[in-house]
């Protein structure tokens, strides 16, 4: 069990740290807001199997290679997209001198539902979910897919005063002051 656990937390950490590596080709490819779409849609995916894992070990385990697998995509865009995008939403604005304070906003905009998740979640799993884990974390899925279909309203502009390149929908910006 708990050995098993250890090597899914490295499968997933292994797939993120991969993922994270090819993120900005695929960004190229296809975009930011379909690329973590398609992140936020893999997390649904990983998070949503876990409601399914039998108790048959051995069927067990490839569903959770598969889910942690899924996870660790989701983590890759999770950790890369939204500041891009973020970024660039605020330097195209009349405040992009002020980049570092609303990056700072964001992430506590960030933190502060996990602080609240972490002194709650236990009386919500307890309450809500009669005690089983297994459905307090699948219950993710649907927060996941959630964010992925609120991902396309987004509107980012490119930014025209941008120093060096940058990858925009796909699309590479070389705008030089």
């Amino acid at each position: 069990g708990v050995a098993y656990a250890g090597l899914m937390l490295a499968v997933y950490n292994a797939v993120t740290t991969v993922m994270s590596l090819f993120m900005t080709p695929v960004i190229k490819m296809f975009g930011r807001k379909l690329t973590y779409s398609a992140c936020l849609l893999c997390g649904t995916v990983g998070t949503g199997l876990l409601m399914f894992v039998p108790g048959d070990f051995a069927t067990a385990k490839a569903m959770l290679w598969i889910s942690s697998m899924l996870m660790g995509v989701l983590w890759s865009g999770m950790l890369t997209v939204p500041y891009s995008l973020l970024a660039d939403i605020i330097l195209a604005s009349e405040q992009a001198d002020q980049l570092g304070l609303y990056v700072g906003l964001f992430n506590i905009c960030i933190t502060t539902p996990q602080i609240v998740a972490s002194l709650t979640y236990g009386l919500i799993v307890s309450n809500v979910f009669d005690n089983n884990t297994q459905y307090a974390v699948s219950s993710a899925s649907v927060f996941y897919c959630l964010a992925a279909l609120m991902v396309g309203p987004v509107v980012v502009d490119p930014i025209s005063n941008r120093r060096g390149g940058d990858v925009y929908d796909g699309q590479i910006l070389d705008v030089q002051c």
